[in-house]
C-alpha cells in the first residue's frame, strides 16, 4: 500500500483526506438508510410499531394506531431519506470522477516529464513500447486501482457497520457467519496472496511485449509484406496476447470466489431463518428477515469488490513498485520549473569559434573510452567534415557538440568559455538533421515550423527555409500547399522530400550551427547538387557553421576540412582537394 500513497503527491493529500472524510459521512448514510427499511415494514406489519416509541415527533403529530396516516407518513419521510443520500452519493460520485481525471493528468505528465528531461543516454535505453506503456496504460490502472482501493475501505466501514446491525438483531447467527466469512477470508489470503503477484509481474512482462510487436509491425511492414511474414508476425503476436489474456482470466476467476464464498453463507443463514420463522409462525419477525435480505443485496457487491481489490493489490503490486522505481531513477532529471525558465533565457554567444578541450567520453555501460583527452578546434563560418568506420565514434562526438552526451571529463569551450553547464543555452545555437528524421501526423507548414504557434511565424524565415531546403520544387504539387497533411512520418512525401521537410525545419530555427549527418542519403544527384549548392550560397549569406557527416563524396565538396576518426581518435586530416587526391577511387 505504501507504494500506491507514494505516487500522490503532498498538494493532492487534501483532496484524498477529504474523498475519505466524504465517503465515511455516506457510510453513516447507508447505515442508517439500512436500518429504516425494516423500520418501515415494521410499521405495515406490526400491532405495536417501533417507530413511535423512540421518535415522540411521531406521536406528537400521527396517531400510532392510524395505519394509514402511519403508512403514508413512512412513505414521504422514508423518499426524503434516500433522495438525500442518494444525491449526497452521486456527489461523491462527481468527486471521485474530478479527482481521478486531475490525478490521471498529473500523473501521465509527469511520466512524460520525466522521460523527456532524462539525460538522452538514460531515455535512448527505454523501449518506445516501455515509455508508452508507463505513462498511459499504467497510469491509468494506477489511478483506477488506487480509487478502487479507497473504495473498498469504505466498504470494509459499511461492513462493520452492517454486521454491527446485524448482531444486535440476532447476535448468534451473525456472529458464526462473522467466524465462517473471517476464515474463508483467511484461507483466500494462504492460497492466493503469492500467486497474484506472479500474475502481475506477467501481465507487466507480456503488456510491454504486445506493445512492443505492434510498433515493430509498424516499423518494419515492408520488410514483413516483401518477406511475407505476416502469418509468423501474427503467431508471435498471438501467444504474447494469449499469456496477457490468460494471467487476466486467472485473476478475474480469483476476484469472483469471495462472492460464491458470501453467497453461500447467506444462503444458508436466510434457509435457518425461514426454517425458524416456519416453526414459530411469527410475522413479527418479517423485519429481521428484511433486514439480512437487505443485508445480503448491499453486501454482495461488497464483497465482490473486497475480492477484486485484493486481486488488484496484489496483481498490479509490480506496476506500482515499477512507477515508483522509475520517479525514484529519473526524478532527479526533472529540472523545477523556476530553474528551467532560468536556463531559456540563458544564451550562450557565438562569435569565433568552439573547441573541444581534452573531452573523454565512455558510455555508462561501456567498459572503455570512446574518447580519451580529444581535441579539436572548429571556426564560426567554416564547414568540417567527420568520417570514420563505424564504431570510429562520429556519431557519439555529435551528440557530444550538440549536448545531448555529457563528456566524462573536459569541456567544450565556446570563444574561450566553457559551456558545460549552460548546455541549453548552447543548443540555440544549434541545429541538427539525421538520416531518421521523424515527421509530424500533421499539416507541411506545422512540420517545418515545429511545436512552434502559428501566431508566432516569422514568414520570412519560413519563406527562406522553404527556398534554401529544396521544399519549394514540391510545393505546388502539393493538394493544398502548406496546409497539407503529409501523414504518418511523411506517408504521403517521397523519402528525398522527407529529408527536404527536415532540413527546412532545421532552417527554419535559423541556428549559427548546423550538424547535418548522412543527410543528402535520401536524395538523387540532381537534388544533392541542388540543395548542396543552396546550403553553399546559405554559409556565404549567413556565415553558417556546418559539421557533416556522410559516407557520399559530394556534400564533403563544400568542407574546409576533412577528419578522418579511427577508435576515438584523430587519424587523418585533410581539406577537400588533398582528400579527393587520396581517396576519391574508394568514394567514385
Amino acid at each position: 500500500m505504501k507504494n500506491y500513497v507514494n505516487l500522490i503527491t503532498k498538494e493532492n493529500n487534501n483532496h484524498i483526506i477529504l474523498f475519505v472524510i466524504l465517503n465515511m459521512i455516506l457510510v453513516l448514510a447507508e447505515t442508517i438508510s439500512i436500518a429504516l427499511i425494516p423500520l418501515f415494514i415494521d410499521v405495515i406489519v406490526s400491532p405495536d410499531p417501533i417507530l413511535p416509541n423512540y421518535f415522540n415527533f411521531v406521536r406528537d403529530f400521527l396517531n400510532p394506531e392510524n395505519k394509514n396516516e402511519l403508512l403514508n407518513f413512512g412513505i414521504i419521510f422514508f423518499t426524503i431519506v434516500f433522495l438525500v443520500k442518494n444525491f449526497f452519493y452521486l456527489s461523491v460520485i462527481f468527486y471521485q470522477a474530478s479527482l481521478k481525471k486531475k490525478f490521471n493528468n498529473y500523473l501521465k505528465k509527469k511520466f512524460l516529464k520525466l522521460y523527456i528531461f532524462a539525460p538522452f543516454e538514460t531515455m535512448k535505453a527505454y523501449n518506445t513500447s516501455e515509455i508508452l506503456r508507463n505513462t498511459d496504460t499504467e497510469v491509468q490502472n494506477y489511478v483506477t486501482n488506487f480509487f478502487d482501493i479507497l473504495k473498498f475501505s469504505k466498504d470494509f466501514l459499511l461492513l462493520f457497520s452492517i454486521f454491527l446491525l446485524l448482531l444486535i438483531v440476532d447476535i448468534y447467527s451473525t456472529i458464526i457467519a462473522l467466524i465462517f466469512l473471517i476464515f474463508c477470508i483467511f484461507l483466500y489470503f494462504l492460497v492466493f496472496y503469492d500467486y497474484l503477484n506472479k500474475l502481475g509481474l506477467r501481465r507487466l512482462t507480456t503488456v510491454n511485449a504486445v506493445y512492443q510487436w505492434i510498433n515493430q509491425t509498424c516499423g518494419a511492414i515492408k520488410e514483413i509484406k516483401i518477406t511475407k511474414k505476416e502469418n509468423k508476425v501474427l503467431e508471435n503476436f498471438s501467444k504474447k496476447v494469449n499469456i496477457f489474456e490468460q494471467s487476466k482470466k486467472i485473476t478475474e476467476i480469483i476476484s469472483a470466489l469471495p462472492v460464491a464464498l458470501f453467497e453461500i453463507v447467506f444462503v444458508i443463514i436466510v434457509l435457518l431463518l425461514i426454517k425458524f420463522l416456519s416453526q414459530t409462525n411469527s410475522i413479527n419477525a418479517l423485519p429481521a428477515l428484511s433486514l439480512y435480505i437487505i443485508a445480503f443485496i448491499r453486501l454482495l457487491p461488497i464483497v465482490s469488490r473486497f475480492g477484486s481489490s485484493i486481486t488488484i493489490l496484489r496483481s498490479f503490486n509490480p506496476s506500482v513498485k515499477l512507477l515508483n522505481d522509475e520517479i525514484n531513477k529519473l526524478e532527479k532529471y526533472s529540472k523545477p520549473d523556476k530553474k528551467l525558465s532560468e536556463f531559456k533565457n540563458d544564451t550562450v554567444k557565438f562569435e569565433k569559434n568552439f573547441e573541444l578541450n581534452q573531452i573523454s567520453f565512455k558510455y555508462r555501460d561501456g567498459n572503455q573510452n570512446i574518447f580519451e583527452n580529444f581535441n579539436h578546434k572548429i571556426d564560426k563560418g567554416k564547414s568540417i567534415a567527420f568520417l570514420g568506420k563505424s564504431g570510429s565514434g562520429k556519431t557519439t562526438l555529435i551528440n557530444i557538440i550538440c549536448g545531448l552526451l555529457s563528456p566524462t571529463s573536459g569541456e567544450i569551450l565556446v570563444d574561450g568559455v566553457s559551456i558545460n553547464k549552460r548546455i541549453v543555452g548552447w543548443q540555440k545555437n544549434i541545429g541538427l538533421i539525421s538520416q531518421d528524421n521523424y515527421l509530424l501526423d500533421d499539416t507541411l507548414e506545422n512540420n517545418i515550423i515545429f511545436l512552434n504557434d502559428k501566431d508566432t511565424v516569422d514568414s520570412k524565415k519560413l519563406k527562406d527555409a522553404i527556398f534554401y531546403s529544396g521544399v519549394s520544387d514540391f510545393l505546388n504539387e502539393l493538394k493544398d500547399g502548406l496546409n497539407t497533411k503529409i501523414g504518418e512520418k511523411g506517408s504521403i512525401l517521397s523519402g528525398g522530400q522527407i529529408q527536404r521537410v527536415a532540413l527546412a525545419r532545421l532552417l527554419y530555427r535559423d541556428p549559427k550551427i548546423l550538424i547535418l549527418d548522412e543527410f543528402t542519403n535520401s536524395l538523387d544527384p540532381v537534388n544533392e547538387d541542388f540543395i548542396l549548392e543552396k546550403l553553399k550560397q546559405l554559409q556565404n549569406k549567413k556565415n553558417k557553421t556546418y559539421v557533416i557527416i556522410s559516407h557520399k563524396l559530394k556534400p564533403l565538396k563544400i568542407c574546409d576540412e576533412i577528419i578522418i576518426l579511427e577508435k576515438g581518435k584523430i587519424s587523418e586530416q585533410f581539406n577537400y582537394f588533398d582528400f579527393y587526391k587520396k581517396y576519391h577511387l574508394l568514394y567514385d
